[in-house]
Order: C-alpha cells, then sequence, then structure tokens
C-alpha cells in the first residue's frame, strides 16, 4: 500500500510539474510585420509568454498588409475561429467596428487607469469609430518626408542643411539638380514615381486643400486650391523632370544618385540604411503651400484590436496591454526601426535620436498631418482620387477639372453607399 502511495505521489508530482510548464490558455495573435520583423513580433511574443506563463501566444504572418491581412481576420471571425488579438489598419477597424466585431476599449482603458492622453491625438482618431475607440497604436503613420542626397547638394552649391520646405523653393533648388547627357536625364531632381500610394492626397493637404468633409458629406477636392496644385505640379514636371516621360524612380536609382529627391513615408530612413549604411541621407519636411498648415494627411498608423467573439477576453487584453503600451516592448518595437511611437512620452527618449539623427524631424512631421476623421468607404474613395491624380500628372492632355468633377460623382457614390450599407 505505501509503495502505491509512493507512485501516486510521485505520478502527482511530475504531472504537476508538467501541467505548470504547458500554457492554460493559447491565444494567437495575426500580423503582417515581413522580414526581421516578423523574427522581432516573435520576440515580443515570447517575452510575454515569460512574464505570464499561463498564456501561450502564437504569431501569425498574414502576408500583404493591405489584402492577405483584413482578408484573414475577416475569414476567421466569419468562421468562429477568430484570431484573439489583430493588427488592423483604419479602415478595417472602422468596417469591423461598425458591425460590432471589436470589443470597444473605452471602459478597460479607465480600469487600467490608461489615459487616452498617453497617445499622440492623430493616433487616436483612427481608431475610433462613432466616438468610442476600438484599437490602440503601436505605430504611428507615415509623416509625409522629403528624402534627399546630401552630397549631390554639395555638389551643385546647395546647402545640404537646408532642404526646401516650400513649393516655391522646391522649384527654385531644382533648376540645380537637373543633368541631360546626350539628351538623356542622367538626374532627376525629383521622383513622382517613388512616392507613398497616399502620395496625391498628401499633396493635396500640403497644397492647402482638402479631400471631404469630416463626416463624408460634401467633396472639397474639386475647388479652385486642387486645381492649382495641380497647375503647379505639372509646370515643375515640365520644366524641372524634363516632361511626363522622365517620371521615374526607385529606392535602387535614389542610391545610385540618378535621383536627388522624393517624399514617402518615415520608414524610408532605415530602409535605406539596411541597404546602405554610408549613403549620404538628408530628411526634412515635406515641401508645401505657405498657407497650408500641414505637409500631408494620415489616418494613423496600425493598430491592435481584440475581435469581440474570442473565447479569451482577459487574456487577449493583457497581450494587447503588452503590444501597445509598455516602453521595453511597443516603445522599443518602433525604436528598432527608428519611427516615432504613438506614446508621446517615449519620444523624447535620447537614445531614439542615436538609432535616426533626423528623428525630430520625423516626429515634427507626424505632427504636422492633418488627422482624416474614420469614414466608411474612405479607402476605396481615396484609392480612386489618388490613381486619378496620379494619371493626370503623367498625361498632360487631361482636362484636370474634367477629370476631378468625374472623380468627384464617383467619390460621392461611394461614400453614400457605404454609409447607406452601413444602416441596413
Amino acid at each position: 500500500m505505501k509503495r502505491w502511495l509512493v507512485v501516486a505521489l510521485l505520478v502527482s508530482f511530475f504531472l504537476g510539474c508538467y501541467v505548470s510548464t504547458v500554457a492554460a490558455v493559447e491565444l494567437s495573435v495575426i500580423h503582417c510585420w515581413d522580414g526581421a520583423r516578423t523574427e522581432w513580433v516573435d520576440e515580443l511574443l515570447r517575452a510575454f509568454e515569460e512574464r505570464n506563463p499561463d498564456i501561450g501566444v502564437t504569431g501569425v504572418f498574414a502576408g500583404t498588409c493591405a489584402t492577405r491581412l483584413p482578408e484573414r481576420l475577416i475569414l476567421s471571425i466569419a468562421s468562429g475561429a477568430p484570431f484573439d488579438v489583430a493588427m488592423v489598419g483604419p479602415g478595417t477597424l472602422a468596417s469591423l467596428a461598425n458591425q460590432g466585431e471589436l470589443l470597444p476599449l473605452d471602459d478597460w482603458l479607465r480600469a487600467q487607469r490608461i489615459s487616452r492622453d498617453l497617445f499622440l491625438p492623430s493616433e487616436l482618431r483612427g481608431a475610433q469609430w462613432e466616438g468610442r475607440l476600438y484599437g490602440l497604436p503601436f505605430t504611428t503613420g507615415d509623416g509625409n518626408l522629403l528624402f534627399y542626397n546630401r552630397r549631390i547638394f554639395e555638389e551643385v552649391g546647395l546647402n545640404p542643411d537646408r532642404p526646401p520646405t516650400t513649393f516655391a523653393e522646391l522649384d527654385e533648388i531644382s533648376k540645380k539638380l537637373y543633368r541631360v547627357e546626350d539628351g538623356v536625364a542622367t538626374l532627376i531632381p525629383f521622383s513622382f514615381a517613388y512616392q507613398h500610394s497616399q502620395a496625391p492626397l498628401w499633396w493635396l493637404y500640403a497644397g492647402g486643400g482638402q479631400f471631404v468633409s469630416e463626416d463624408g458629406s460634401e467633396i472639397h477636392f474639386t475647388d479652385g486650391r486642387a486645381l492649382e496644385i495641380m497647375d503647379f505640379l505639372r509646370n515643375y514636371i515640365n520644366q524641372r523632370v524634363g516632361g511626363p516621360q522622365n517620371i521615374r524612380g526607385t529606392r535602387r536609382e535614389f542610391l545610385a544618385s540618378q535621383i536627388a529627391m522624393f517624399t514617402r513615408g518615415n520608414h524610408v530612413w532605415g530602409e535605406v540604411k539596411a541597404e546602405d549604411s554610408d549613403f549620404p541621407l538628408g530628411v526634412g519636411l515635406a515641401p508645401k503651400h505657405p498657407d497650408s498648415q500641414w505637409t500631408g494627411a494620415t489616418r494613423g498608423g496600425w493598430y491592435y484590436a481584440v475581435p469581440s467573439s474570442t473565447p479569451h477576453r482577459e487574456e487577449a487584453m493583457k497581450l494587447l496591454y503588452w503590444l501597445t503600451v509598455p516602453k521595453e516592448s511597443a516603445g522599443y518595437f518602433v525604436l528598432r526601426q527608428g519611427r516615432p511611437s504613438p506614446v508621446i512620452a517615449y519620444n523624447r527618449d535620447r537614445l531614439y535620436y542615436q538609432v535616426n539623427p533626423y528623428f525630430g524631424v520625423i516626429v515634427e512631421a507626424v505632427m504636422n498631418n492633418y488627422p482624416i476623421a474614420n469614414i466608411l468607404g474612405y479607402d476605396e474613395a481615396a484609392a480612386l482620387f489618388n490613381s486619378e491624380w496620379t494619371r493626370l500628372l503623367r498625361d498632360h492632355s487631361l482636362n484636370p477639372r474634367a477629370v476631378l468633377d468625374d472623380v468627384a460623382r464617383r467619390v460621392a457614390t461611394i461614400l453614400r453607399e457605404a454609409k447607406d450599407s452601413s444602416r441596413r
């Protein structure tokens, strides 16, 4: 009898040890961070597990951020087996929140004594739907930045510490940055090809224009300001770039000193330095019209949200907190990329400036973006505008007013139908 008692105690002991090493709850988080950033996400998740040994987490790389991420998230929710925490963009967040598929976070924030003031207001705006918060930001939206080759500036007699800040200055210095050999342009002052997909909207707001009203009920880009901006850009392309045929550009051409300047988001610093750590990269705020308060526009960066159908709400909220709030996790994740944090206080850390000496400029660019409110149908409407704006830059036989008037009618239809469908 004693022998069986000893055996029973030993079995109980070892089973206890085994159970203690197996997580009681298994969570899954979907994201679209590729390359080295996939490993960085996994590191964050392993660190979370060390602090929460009763919770296991599996990170799932979705694929492309624009298409595969929302597709897989929506499919998981529809199948009844949702990811417990999900990386979402503003458009996906608004759509899912409107359908009741995401947990509102306001009561949880109050219970955790987390103030909204912790975050940049522009980043929280993209996480709101009808006044309630449905996600927490962990990156900032792309600030509209001017990237330029400091060495080329010096070679043509320009001050490498004084990039152009206005449309007029951009036009003036570009006279020195256009180079032709044997009838072929070997140096293009500015690339309209190597830009962010939202570049047309950036130009619109930097020029003092506006896309639509806050609620999406009014179209504003058919006013005179948008036409003035398009007129300036077309003249610049003809006079400073050598015509639409010279609209070209890639990061490879920039690194090869075939392009002097371009505008893109804050992620470019890390990308360029990863390819050539010694490249003479300069960074400034994107040029704007003197009358404009903004250098671009943003709907915010990326957010983590919790699907309302997760069976593990409490554990999912713990993971949400870890991925978005603490400095050693959320702050460090963006620091490794040389990007600003949506947590205001973290951007004051001098360590950021050791990673990227232009970090102050990048933060300023984020703060100088017009914060666009969440509107159903916005992504489709903006994509249409961006596409047609780009077409006007490349085909100067098109009439800008006629094209923009047509786009306005189609955008109004998109936004109206999106609003109507949400009421059904």
